[in-house]
């Protein structure tokens, strides 16, 4: 394990900590009987957090724009970025009818390790 990654599981135990101290109002021997339990969880807690930034970069990203008056089709790009995450998202719309519009986009990370999608309808009466 390298000092970044040690560093960055000492400070989310060190969040963690401070969390579980003010917001349960634990004591400090009950706080070192949890400890094993956050070391152990270290490693977890922070791939999570990764995935989470990952996941708030798609979203910035993922636009959907509806066609607008007088058109049947809307193709948009757009990027994100959240801290050190970014992505790219291609996103589509058509107007079935005068009632009805239909959309898709789909969103990936620059690293392409994250990939997020969805479809959907919209319907105005």
């Amino acid at each position: 394990m390298n000092i970044m990654k040690l560093s960055a599981l000492l400070m989310h135990f060190m969040i963690i900590y401070m969390l579980m101290k003010t917001t349960l109002n634990l004591t400090g021997k009950e706080l070192i009987s949890i400890s094993p339990v956050l070391i152990k969880n270290a490693a977890s807690i922070a791939s999570n957090r990764k995935e989470a930034i990952h996941g708030i970069a798609i979203a910035m990203a993922s636009t959907i724009n509806m066609p607008k008056k007088g058109k049947k089709l809307n193709l948009t790009i757009s990027v994100g970025k959240y801290q050190e995450a970014k992505a790219i998202s291609i996103s589509g719309s058509a107007k079935i009818n005068k009632h009805t519009d239909v959309f898709f986009g789909i969103g990936r990370t620059n690293d392409r390790k994250y990939t997020a999608s969805k479809v959907g309808a919209s319907f105005d009466w």
